[in-house]
């Protein structure tokens, strides 16, 4: 008789993590979730005020008349392929979701779902959210000024959320990094942007976060304190949506000479390359996230493989 598995508790920490990766957006239903314990903070906050009416923003059981938002939106993390069906009981299995959609999906296989419920995404005319944080930053914001009142709970998240993640940082700079924000530095800066320009691969993409290469082999973001050359890596944030973040490889202050800036792109561009891979099949070398089963994606799916 096989052993029966267990599910560990999910750490606060690797909660946090999942919730960064993808957006604090449902992966079954795009919407955008809500971080539950901001929720809790705001309702205390207005009793705090001396509000002493009826108020509908948390629930500890997420009952939809006392915590509307929270029973659609509350943020859960969901296992991609069920648990019930041998899905992993790990990171890389989880997914980000609604209270809704986790409900709804239970245990059921991930084909079987979105045949039923398709993700339909919402169309805005300015695209999808980049800097939604499920009000995360509420909680923290909140958290911070009364410490001394906070449940053991609510202490686990303020550190867990209170770390910073370098790759939702880097992100944020590359969406927010447009041709017009060049215009809007320092003329020392914008100096050294150009500088950097000449030093890293062709073709060079971005303003005062720079991306040399294609595929991208080094990020190089040029701060008002600091500048950052890094090693471009990408990792996929849902099935068919890369995201790229970068593995720091030196910082240097802005008085810092051409030099070892150069050493270091090169040094960033040679980490990265020697994790290229060679495709048998076309005979090509392909960057690592571009491979599925030792075939490059492109030679995979003409196979008859499905990513």
């Amino acid at each position: 008789m096989p052993a029966t598995r267990k599910r560990t508790a999910l750490s606060k920490e690797l909660q946090v993590r999942v919730f960064r990766r993808d957006r604090w957006m449902c992966r079954w239903c795009g919407r955008p979730v809500v971080f539950p314990p901001a929720m809790r903070m705001l309702d205390r906050l207005v009793r705090l005020s001396g509000y002493d009416g009826a108020l509908a923003y948390h629930d500890p059981r997420w009952r939809r008349d006392r915590a509307p938002l929270l029973d659609h939106l509350g943020a859960v993390v969901d296992h991609h392929e069920a648990f019930a069906r041998g899905g992993a009981h790990d990171e890389s299995n989880f997914v980000t979701s609604c209270n809704k959609c986790n409900a709804r999906k239970n245990s059921s296989a991930v084909a079987e779902f979105t045949e039923k419920s398709p993700l339909r995404l919402v169309k805005g005319k300015y695209g999808e959210p980049t800097d939604w944080d499920g009000f995360s930053t509420v909680f923290v914001v909140l958290a911070r000024t009364n410490e001394d009142d906070l449940t053991d709970g609510e202490r686990g998240w303020l550190d867990a959320l209170g770390r910073d993640d370098p790759r939702a940082r880097l992100r944020r700079r590359i969406a927010r990094d447009t041709d017009g924000q060049l215009r809007l530095v320092a003329p020392e800066r914008r100096a050294l942007v150009e500088l950097i320009g000449t030093m890293l691969p062709s073709p060079v993409s971005g303003t005062t976060t720079l991306i040399g290469g294609d595929p991208g082999e080094v990020v190089v973001v040029v701060g008002e304190d600091v500048t950052e050359v890094m090693q471009f890596e990408v990792e996929w944030v849902s099935e068919h949506e890369p995201a790229t973040f970068g593995t720091l490889v030196a910082a240097f202050k802005p008085d810092a000479e051409p030099a070892p800036i150069a050493a270091a792109i090169a040094q960033a561009r040679a980490r990265r390359v020697s994790t290229y891979r060679w495709c048998p099949t076309c005979r090509s070398v392909q960057p690592p996230e571009w491979m599925m089963d030792e075939q490059c994606m492109s030679c995979f799916e003409r196979a008859g493989g499905v990513f």
